[in-house]
């Protein structure tokens, strides 16, 4: 009697989040069907006192541009490209200006002369001067405009490199929170089925058909899980902290998760076309390379400072003055009208300066080589980082085939075993053991499909790819691609919905 209890409490707590799945024909449906229901029922999110943000993958981007402070700054600096271009392109207009020293202006006083009659001055003027400039021909200006131009490009590349960098930082690390969420289900099954081992392994000891090791076990078992849980939560703690501060979220949050983990899609480019996307797409390779162009284009501009310029001009005062100045007596009844127009040519022509226009000129150009070894640098650094992840995919492919059979064949020892321990024919020891296995196996499980979305995320961070065929099986990987779709562990909808850069 007993052991069919312990049979019962066993069978209602075995199961992982996607046994489902993995056990549509398991002759063992029902009682899977069971603690499915039982974990369906719990709640293995914060409890959260606060307003609860419910964070979802398409949320991601839009929460992304609205709060993020890095986003924020790169967009003004947008605006202040914008304004300067602006400036910049001022310099083909003529300018207009309006002056005066008189608005008015009080003149008083006297001259006293030993060998000539005094004189005095006692007048009020009004006076206004206005002039037109406009520079016909002005050497750097075109140059300064370009700068201006490719300044601004630069800076949308920036803003949309570093938009696209965060978003897929953030879709990684939500996949990793998903991923830790899915490991508390797990773990917390585990537990539970600890716990109800440790008691019968009570019953069995203090009956005396049990011995003391196989009570130890089962301590030392449950132990094990509820430390496994604790680092779970603190890595889950943290991987929160770092996505509230990519978001700039403040407030709590959670994050929706599906109950069976899947992989995203599939990746069908080889190293070299990988590495073609990279230097196609990427907007830091176009940045990079437009800083070589913008700094070709200050050498020039610095050298024009030994070409001419040409400023056509008009000037044009008008006065009005009440009295005189300078004279014997001052008649402040008198009024004087004066206007005055200038019509000319100006130049301007820098014939030495101490070697000061060659010596920028030499500093600039020298800096190409500076940027130029810049841009090789990077593409050294991306083709190790495309070389690297692309091999960190091939081993997450593996670990997912290989983990998926271990959860399998550890799920179907344990009921094995279950059935053995029923008719007496093993020990409680045997029970732990495989609880364990079953565990370990879940828990391999759901971190291999959390690696390889994450190299997957991260090979589309790196190459910038533009059109991503996610559900399409690569030619060369018609194995894993068929074990993928037969066990229905492919989620390409979601990331071709939601993973858009």
């Amino acid at each position: 009697m007993r052991n069919n209890k312990f049979k019962i409490l066993l069978s209602l707590f075995i199961l992982i989040p996607y046994a489902n799945t993995l056990f549509a024909n398991d002759s063992s449906s029902k009682r899977i069907n069971a603690s499915n229901q039982v974990e369906n029922n719990k709640n293995y999110t914060e409890k959260i006192d606060n307003k609860i943000l419910r964070i979802t993958l398409k949320d991601l981007k839009t929460i992304l541009i609205n709060n993020n402070q890095e986003l924020i700054k790169y967009k003004s600096k947008i605006i202040q490209s914008e304004a300067y271009l602006k400036s910049k392109k001022s310099s083909w207009y003529p300018k207009l200006n309006i002056s005066s020293n008189s608005l008015p202006s009080l003149s008083t006083g006297e001259i006293n002369n030993k060998l000539s009659t005094d004189t005095a001055t006692n007048q009020l003027k009004y006076e206004l001067n206005g002039s037109i400039t406009w520079n016909i021909i002005e050497p750097s200006r075109k140059l300064e405009i370009n700068i201006a131009e490719d300044s601004l490009e630069n800076s949308n590349y920036q803003y949309e490199f570093i938009k696209n960098e965060l978003f897929l930082k953030a879709a990684k690390i939500y996949f990793s929170i998903q991923s830790s969420l899915q490991d508390i289900k797990t773990t917390r099954q585990a537990i539970e089925i600890s716990k109800t081992s440790l008691k019968e392994a009570k019953n069995r000891y203090e009956s005396g058909i049990g011995n003391k090791l196989d009570l130890l076990e089962a301590e030392t078992q449950l132990r094990r899980e509820n430390i496994a849980l604790v680092k779970i939560k603190g890595k889950l703690r943290f991987n929160k902290n770092e996505l509230a501060k990519i978001l700039n979220i403040k407030e709590n949050y959670v994050v929706e998760t599906e109950e069976i983990p899947k992989i995203l899609g599939f990746w069908h480019l080889n190293k070299k076309d990988s590495l073609l996307n990279a230097f196609k797409y990427r907007n830091d390779f176009k940045i990079a390379e437009k800083e070589i162009d913008i700094n070709i284009a200050r050498a020039k501009s610095i050298n024009s400072g030994k070409k001419p310029t040409l400023t056509v001009y008009n000037n044009y005062s008008i006065s009005t003055s009440n009295g005189e100045t300078t004279v014997i007596e001052p008649n402040f009844e008198n009024v004087i009208n004066t206007n005055n127009n200038t019509l000319g040519i100006k130049l301007n022509l820098n014939l030495y300066d101490g070697g000061l226009i060659n010596q920028e000129y030499k500093r600039i150009r020298e800096k190409q080589n500076e940027l130029l070894a810049d841009l090789q640098l990077k593409k050294l650094e991306i083709e190790n980082s495309i070389v690297n992840t692309l091999s960190d995919l091939e081993i997450s492919k593996e670990n997912i085939m290989i983990s998926y059979q271990q959860v399998k064949s550890a799920n179907e020892s344990l009921n094995i075993s279950m059935k053995r321990l029923d008719a007496g024919l093993t020990t409680q020891r045997e029970i732990v053991n495989l609880q364990g296995d079953v565990t370990e196996a879940e828990s391999n499980y759901i971190n291999a499909i959390t690696e390889y979305n994450s190299s997957l995320i991260s090979l589309i961070r790196i190459t910038r790819i533009q059109k991503y065929e996610a559900c399409k099986i690569p030619n060369n990987d018609d194995i894993f691609g068929n074990f993928v779709k037969t066990n229905q562990l492919l989620n390409c909808n979601l990331f071709i919905n939601n993973i858009k850069i």
